[in-house]
C-alpha cells in the first residue's frame, strides 16, 4: 500500500493516524536516533549530503516552516511531541544560525 492510503492532510479524527501536507516519512540520512550527543546532531544537519544540501540558514527555514516537522507537536494521540515547545524551538534554531551555527566539540 502507498502511505497516502491511510495518512492524509491532517490527524484522522480519532488521532490514531498521523498526517500532515505531503506526509512521508523523513530519508533514513535524516535521521537521528544515532546521533550520540549534540555534537553528532549538529554534524548531522549540516551535513548537505544527509541534509537536503541546505545551507545552515535552509536548515532553519525547513525546521520552522515545514508543516511536517511541525506536526510533531500535534502528533496525534498515543505520540508525545518534543521535549520543548514549538517557539523555543524555533527561538533556538534562529539563534543557533545567527550566531554562526557552530557545533559544540565534544558530545
Amino acid at each position: 500500500m502507498q502511505c497516502s492510503a491511510c495518512h492524509q492532510e491532517s490527524n484522522t479524527s480519532d488521532g490514531y493516524v498521523p498526517g500532515a501536507p505531503a506526509w512521508h516519512l523523513a530519508p533514513l540520512s535524516m535521521g537521528w536516533e544515532r546521533a550520540r550527543g549534540d555534537k553528532d546532531l549538529c554534524e548531522a544537519l549540516l551535513d548537505k549530503k544527509r541534509n537536503g544540501n541546505r545551507e545552515a540558514r535552509g536548515m532553519v527555514i525547513h525546521m520552522t516552516n515545514d508543516p511536517l516537522v511541525q506536526w510533531a507537536w500535534a502528533p496525534g494521540r498515543g505520540r508525545n511531541p518534543p521535549p520543548i515547545s514549538q517557539e523555543d524551538f524555533h527561538v533556538l534554531l534562529q539563534s543557533w544560525e545567527a550566531t554562526g551555527a557552530a557545533c559544540p566539540t565534544r558530545n
